[in-house]
């Protein structure tokens, strides 16, 4: 038997095994042609584990309370949210999967809050946009993009996180917002880009008209306020410039730090393999000068760099029965991978494996040799879909690939939440 039919036959077997969990699915169509045509009724319609597969569309912001859910969109879909995504107070045992959308909140709101949750939070594939901040408010900050707080578990892996855009004024313009700001949380980053919004600019069209006043501070890209544990994997982390108007009676906002925190001295803020860039100044008389903003600002933080490169985990996000499942790991040649499983998360910081370990332990888990990448840097496992048993509607399993370079050093891929689905939907 072949490695790859080894591996298919393998993975056929593990989504039998009644270890993945089951689940009901909801379908939410804009144009009507589901269950329902926006997220909120779903959200509050899904029992816990569901599936909320969401098709082509723009809908409204919607909160999940404590209820274990997979909102993914549909595969070739492109979902809109016009709102902010609410996930809060979930229990150690639930996690939510937050797939393939894009977030815009409104105006000086943030996109996505992740609040006082001691379940998964995992968000992948996804862009989020804090709202921009509103004309002529003076002192009007951009919103977040991501903002988390008291929270344990919180990954997030191939997405976009953008502040929004401080106010333009006339006095005293607003700052941008931040691309991701975590307090007392632990999080992790994976193969994303991070950027703060612009600062305002000086607007003499706003009232009151003095002809003079502050331009705004760009937004940091990402901000640890305080935490437990940050970790950043194939990132690019970017301050948001300073606003402008280029009159020399203007005060030029300043950029930001790709990165910052006022964290103690003890935080744990680890980086692999990712890229910290300050935004530059505005125009008009500025205190900064002219270069970029520095790229770290931490206050007494210490940023551990690790040596190496990052390894990636690309997967399918929806597949159906009789259809076939893509799992694409990238990294060195030569690396050999093991592929691991399992049916719930958790948040374990692997010191030794350069990462955090984002798959729960419930007895022994299923770990794939899946093969050694070649030289082109990639290995690809095409999975084909069987059936999913008698009543079943949907499952779902997490998965995580652990890349074993040549010297024996291993590095941990972001974690990837598959959805298999009844052909039925």
């Amino acid at each position: 038997m072949s490695r790859p039919h080894r591996i298919a036959t393998s993975l056929a077997a593990l989504v039998a095994c009644s270890v993945f969990a089951r689940a009901g699915v909801l379908v939410v169509d804009a144009s009507g042609g589901g269950a329902f045509i926006d997220l909120a009724p779903a959200v509050a319609a899904a029992q816990d584990g569901d599936v909320v597969l969401v098709r082509t569309g723009s809908y409204s912001g919607f909160t999940v309370t404590n209820k274990a859910l997979d909102l993914v969109a549909d595969s070739g879909a492109s979902v809109l949210v016009n709102g902010t995504v609410r996930i809060q107070n979930l229990a150690l045992t639930r996690a939510v999967t937050l797939t393939g959308r894009e977030v815009h909140a409104p105006p000086a709101f943030a996109a996505v809050i992740v609040g006082g949750n001691a379940g998964s939070v995992r968000i992948q594939g996804c862009t989020l946009r804090g709202g921009d901040a509103n004309a002529c408010a003076a002192l009007s900050n951009g919103g977040t993009a991501l903002l988390v707080q008291l929270s344990s578990d919180v990954a997030v892996a191939r997405s976009a996180c953008v502040g929004g855009d401080g106010a333009e004024a006339e006095v005293a313009s607003g700052t941008g917002g931040y691309g991701l700001f975590a307090t007392q949380s632990r999080v992790a980053v994976h193969d994303s880009s991070v950027r703060g919004g612009r600062g305002g600019d000086f607007n003499y069209l706003c009232p009151p008209s003095f002809g003079y006043g502050y331009s705004g501070r760009g937004g940091e890209g990402a901000d640890v306020a305080s935490g437990l544990h940050f970790f950043a994997s194939g990132c690019d982390f970017t301050g948001g410039d300073g606003g402008s108007n280029g009159a020399p009676s203007v005060i030029g906002g300043c950029g930001a730090a790709g990165l910052g925190s006022t964290q103690t001295a003890s935080a744990d803020l680890r980086a692999l393999d990712s890229t910290f860039a300050g935004g530059l100044p505005g125009g008009g008389f500025n205190p900064c000068g002219s270069g970029a903003y520095a790229p770290l600002d931490l206050h007494g933080a210490t940023l551990t760099v690790l040596p190496g490169s990052a390894r990636h985990l690309n997967a399918s996000r929806v597949t159906r029965e009789h259809q076939t499942a893509r799992l694409e790991i990238v990294g060195a040649p030569g690396d050999r991978v093991e592929l691991r499983f399992a049916d719930s998360a958790r948040f374990a910081p692997a010191i030794a494996a350069r990462g955090v370990d984002l798959l729960a332990r419930r007895g022994p888990t299923p770990v794939l040799q899946a093969g050694t990448i070649g030289p082109n840097g990639t290995l690809t496992i095409a999975w084909p879909v069987a059936e999913l048993g008698p009543g079943v509607a949907a499952r779902h399993l997490f998965s995580q690939a652990a890349c074993i370079d040549t010297s024996g050093v291993t590095t941990l891929t972001n974690a990837s939440c598959l959805v298999l689905l009844d052909s039925a939907y």
